[in-house]
């Protein structure tokens, strides 16, 4: 089953599914065997229909362009997909397929708004004809962005509708989670529509009452509400439903989000792109991004908001976003009002943290193969060429880190020459005889501490997005200490200690699992740049000074490695080929800086 699950995994539509989705899609299909010389029409199926053992031919009509389909191919249906094929599928041998019917592949995307997002840009991106229908929500590519305040009256719903304002030049509509408070129907004059409180799978039905129950402000501008007024508890699955059918319409989403639920508020914390959080005084602040931390594990991008209404009294606010005054407005009703206010300038930070085209760096995973990675860092660093995302795991994640810590060239370079020196390996991995684990963390933590401090990763500019297995599980990491992330990404159970963190212990998951550019297809980032390395030669330990064991340690997690399956624009992909036998960091800097600087200067 393994074997079936992990060749299931490696279709490139299936790449981005987070496990939750992975396990749905593996339960829903079925195994069945194929006889030697049994037909199937493709014509008539209904269902995806992938190969796992055996050999298949695909014969069109009149015998012309016969085509082989081994154990990871595929054939049949595929949402939003224009099937053209036609004619038979012929088992050469006798084979087994996985099949999964249409009504259970449109209830994977019904669960999720992101994976029908990585779906459309996967299948784009391969060049398959897409339907009519999928064309509309390849067109719209919504983003979901959530004003979230723990507290009453902290200002989320008045965020929450001038951002909607001010994104209403393309289609917009704002979702009231909240149960209670002031509504986003009391602000903007509308009438209250009953909430959306019950769970409905069925798509057609589902779109019904979603048209009936959407009231517009303006033109661009709508409002749903969902919880607003509800005497029970939503049900949070309905969410999915909900973000499948407004996605194809709307440009963006906005959720006005309290605390009272924390099942729909995880549920919508899940589905999200970027979090405004409401965090008036220091105190609310510490007390939410724990929060975060255990519940946004897909990249998701948080921001701090402090209300200057509460200024004077919540002290010092460093990191985020400064809610200006809205004088005149109480009641709400007169929409001119909001409008002068973001005619003003007041919402451009955070019109722009949103509408903006986003665009990625995703940087392979290595452990000491990424000394390799010295001179790419350092150009980075001189050219200024930013991105928003950073994406990487193990050494790989460290090393970016370092990019965005160091303030200048020579620092960067400093701080990683001193990392992949002897005496520092030897430092943080000195060998202990504990009960169960021979590397502890604690001196790994306290390196981490000297460059990071208690810097926090959502603070940056560049998110540093990190890839660790955190109790056991895969996830991305977008907020969190940088210390206690920097730290997971350097050790690997069973022979490292985890680190503790969110809840959870924390390692780097390597060799076992490594970024993928797929991954962030999930994410709203626009453009996707990938980083890898092929070095031709074996890269050896010639300095006598590091641990043996240590060396032999990682030279077997290397061997470990499984090869990474990429489908991506070209244009996109940046390969480091080198031919580097020695870990010296200098040579190896100076032997690939010219390598370096022509991959930079590919970068747009």
């Amino acid at each position: 089953m393994n074997h079936i699950k992990s060749l299931l995994r490696s279709i490139p539509f299936l790449l981005h599914l987070n496990n939750e989705e992975a396990g749905f899609f593996f339960k829903s299909g079925r195994l069945v065997s194929v006889k030697k010389g049994q037909l199937v029409d493709i014509k008539k199926t209904n269902s995806l229909n992938i190969v796992i053992d055996g050999i298949f031919e695909i014969e069109s009509i009149a015998n012309r362009d016969i085509v082989y389909l081994s154990p990871g191919s595929f054939f049949g249906f595929l949402p939003f997909i224009e099937n053209r094929k036609k004619g038979n599928v012929k088992a050469l041998v006798d084979s087994r397929i996985f099949v999964i019917g249409e009504d259970d592949l449109y209830k994977l995307f019904l669960m999720s708004h992101k994976a029908l997002r990585g779906y459309i840009k996967m299948i784009e991106s391969l060049n398959f004809d897409i339907s009519d229908t999928g064309k509309k929500y390849f067109d719209i590519k919504g983003k979901v962005v959530t004003v979230f305040g723990r507290k009453a009256g902290s200002g989320k719903t008045l965020l929450s509708s001038l951002l909607g304002l001010s994104l209403s030049s393309e289609k917009t509509i704002i979702l009231d989670l909240s149960y209670s408070g002031r509504s986003l129907f009391d602000l903007f004059k509308q009438k209250l529509t009953v909430p959306l409180s019950e769970k409905d799978n069925e798509r057609g039905a589902a779109e019904s009452l979603l048209n009936d129950r959407i009231v517009k402000v303006t033109e661009n501008l709508h409002l749903l509400n969902i919880s607003f007024s509800a005497r029970v508890k939503v049900d949070p699955a309905i969410l999915g439903p909900i973000l499948f059918i407004l996605s194809r319409e709307y440009k963006y989403i906005i959720a006005d989000l309290s605390d009272s639920d924390e099942d729909l508020r995880n549920k919508v914390f899940e589905q999200t792109d970027f979090v405004f959080a409401l965090t008036n005084s220091k105190k609310e602040m510490d007390d939410v991004q724990p929060v975060f931390d255990r519940q946004l594990k897909e990249g998701q991008r948080v921001f701090y908001v402090r209300n200057n209404f509460f200024s004077k009294e919540s002290g010092q606010f460093y990191g985020g976003y400064i809610f200006n005054r809205c004088e005149g407005f109480s009641d709400g009703g007169d929409i001119s009002i909001l409008e002068n206010y973001i005619s003003e300038g007041n919402l451009d930070n955070y019109r722009n943290a949103v509408t903006s085209k986003n665009r990625a760096i995703v940087i392979q995973s290595a452990q000491h193969e990424s000394v390799l990675l010295g001179s790419l860092m350092l150009e980075l660093n001189r050219g200024g060429k930013k991105f928003d995302y950073i994406y990487s795991s193990s050494y790989s994640y460290f090393l970016s880190c370092m990019l965005l810590l160091s303030d200048d060239y020579n620092t960067l370079n400093e701080n990683m020459r001193k990392f992949f020196s002897s005496g520092q390996f030897n430092k943080i991995f000195e060998i202990t005889f504990p009960d169960k684990y021979i590397f502890k963390s604690g001196r790994i933590l306290k390196y981490a501490m000297e460059l990071a401090g208690s810097k926090r990763a959502e603070m940056f500019q560049s998110l540093p997005l990190s890839y660790i297995n955190s109790g056991g599980t895969q996830r991305i990491f977008s907020t969190g200490s940088l210390q206690h992330l920097m730290a997971a990404s350097l050790v690997s159970e069973p022979l490292c200690e985890p680190v503790e963190f969110a809840g959870e212990k924390c390692s780097s998951g390597f060799p076992g699992n490594y970024v993928l550019p797929s991954h962030l297809l999930r994410t709203e980032a626009a453009e996707i740049f990938n980083i890898t390395i092929s070095n031709k030669e074996h890269l050896s330990f010639t300095d006598d000074k590091y641990s043996s064991f240590f060396i032999n340690y990682l030279e077997a997690s290397d061997e470990q490695k499984m090869p990474q399956p990429e489908y991506m624009d070209q244009s996109k992909k940046l390969v480091l080929e080198v031919s580097e036998n020695e870990f010296k960091f200098d040579k190896i800097s100076e032997n690939t800086m010219k390598l370096s600087q022509m991959l930079i200067a590919r970068i747009i």
